[in-house]
């Protein structure tokens, strides 16, 4: 295993990086940074393996990114920081790891989906990002407020993993219970430009589908390269490889991203 090292603020972080097999050590690839989700309360590394590994067959750099979790440090703050912290360091180092520093694609699920996108609307590094069924809304909608759990559960008139979302907000912190919309990528959106976004979402996702809707057409309307795949029918995770037995989603997902990057001549 090729190992890559991040300095955060709250320690070392040591994240996996797989590097395709073939072709000359001076060669310059493109590179795909997946944050994992987990509500930004569980770590899971190999979240993204099977996605990764099938990348680094064609001919990708890929790395796991780690994170500090908001349960390990003072809340959400941390978990964004550290996924800058990652594509920075990424960037910087990108000749000595190999990469073709313009061809770095950032990419999460969930949480890690929402983190992906921070970097995105923060930083011009990424030349292109791919999301699935990531947390893009808190806080207000229109006039209205609105608080992030009832955004979270609000398809369909269901509570649908509500449990979940309180348990995990309670470590979210002092400073997104005061200002959500510090963490939302639908506010923080506003006239900024994006890089060309391909998001993958099920239409029966009681915690991101909201979000996702409302943040592509603002994308659309500021005139941004925004692609939204809808998944009929399915719920939280569903591009998961253990997700559904069939692997259908899990399969068509690996599709619709490749096809993505090929269009733009990032792999």
């Amino acid at each position: 295993m090729t190992a890559i090292n991040v300095q955060s603020e709250l320690g070392m972080l040591t994240m996996e990086m797989l590097k395709p097999d073939d072709g000359s050590v001076s060669d310059l690839r493109p590179c795909i940074i997946f944050y994992f989700g987990g509500g930004f309360v569980k770590r899971n590394l190999k979240h993204f393996k099977r996605q990764a590994e099938y990348f680094r067959n064609l001919g990708v750099i890929c790395i796991l990114a780690d994170y500090h979790l908001a349960n390990e440090g003072d809340g959400l703050a941390v978990c964004f920081a550290d996924a800058q912290a990652v594509l920075i360091e990424v960037a910087e180092k990108a000749e000595q790891l190999g990469i073709d520093r313009h061809k770095i694609v950032v990419c999460g699920g969930s949480a890690g989906g929402t983190l992906a996108c921070w970097c995105s609307l923060n930083s011009s590094i990424p030349c292109a990002q791919v999301l699935f069924n990531p947390v893009l809304f808190f806080g207000e909608q229109n006039i209205k407020k609105i608080s992030p759990k009832e955004i979270m559960v609000q398809i369909n008139g269901e509570a649908a993993g509500l449990n979940k979302v309180e348990t995990y907000m309670q470590a979210w912190g002092e400073e997104f219970k005061l200002y959500p919309q510090h963490f939302s990528a639908y506010h923080q959106l506003a006239d900024a430009v994006i890089p060309p976004t391909l998001i993958l979402q099920g239409s029966n996702d009681p915690i991101a589908y909201l979000g996702v809707i409302l943040f592509h057409q603002k994308a659309l309307e500021s005139g941004n390269d925004c692609h939204l795949v809808l998944y009929q029918g399915e719920e939280h995770g569903f591009f998961n490889y253990d997700k559904n037995d069939n692997k259908f989603c899990y399969e068509d997902t690996l599709k619709q991203m490749e096809a993505f990057l090929r269009e733009r001549n990032l792999i």
